[in-house]
């Protein structure tokens, strides 16, 4: 979660080394359970543009199963790029020189038309109020090319009365907390499914976890 919903970078850095830990003192495995879920679909795709990436873990695993994609990384704090890329550097399978790491803000940073055939937006999107998660979703879409996919993972509020009781109180939580330590400037989960489908995206796949609190998607784009 590096990314933050103001104009400043670094917000992250400051907790960037214990995010792990805050992440399982909270979830366990859930979390990395839920990155990892859609990995058996990226075995073959050539160009990948990865938005908070966070410490590296997800990009560990990405570079097993598919070591020859050509993968962009942009993340707003340069300490959690730092932690990811010692992470993928220690595995002896790695190339570094086809990845990029690009210290930017993904509020104000656009991919080139039409140049991945993956973008994966994983537990960031949340750091943003609504319109501005919506207006990266419609920046990124530009970058992706038709027929390509869009992996996003991320909290959402479930329909019943007792996994919504305990939803909320997560998201009160975990809000307070990252508005105290990273000030992002979201109060609640942005509602993305409708911009999905404006921007001609169809699901193909949807995975969840605690009760629908925790989900992993797959869509494609299917039109300009």
């Amino acid at each position: 979660r590096p990314y933050l919903g103001s104009d400043a970078l670094n917000e992250f850095d400051p907790i960037a080394p214990f995010y792990r830990a805050i992440e399982r003192a909270a979830f366990g495995k859930t979390l990395q359970h839920c990155r990892r879920a859609q990995l058996q679909h990226l075995t073959s795709v050539k160009t990948i543009l990865i938005g908070g990436e966070g410490d590296g873990r997800f990009l560990n695993d990405l570079v097993v199963v598919n070591p020859n994609a050509s993968i962009t990384v942009i993340d707003s704090s340069e300490r959690m790029l730092a932690l990811a890329k010692q992470r993928v550097a220690s595995r002896e399978h790695a190339s570094l020189t086809r990845i990029q790491f690009l210290h930017q803000d993904l509020q104000t940073w656009s991919p080139s038309k039409d140049t991945y055939d993956t973008i994966i937006l994983q537990f960031v999107l949340d750091c943003f109020p609504q319109a501005m998660a919506e207006s990266i979703l419609i920046r990124w879409t530009r970058g992706l090319r038709i027929g390509g996919q869009l992996v996003y993972a991320d909290f959402h509020t479930p329909k019943s009365k007792l996994h919504r009781l305990r939803a909320q109180l997560w998201l009160w939580t975990m809000y307070r907390f990252f508005r105290l330590t990273t000030h992002i400037q979201a109060h609640q989960l942005p509602s993305l499914s409708p911009t999905f489908e404006t921007l001609k995206y169809q699901l193909l796949e949807r995975r969840r976890w605690q009760g629908d609190f925790i989900r992993s998607e797959r869509w494609l784009r299917t039109g300009p």
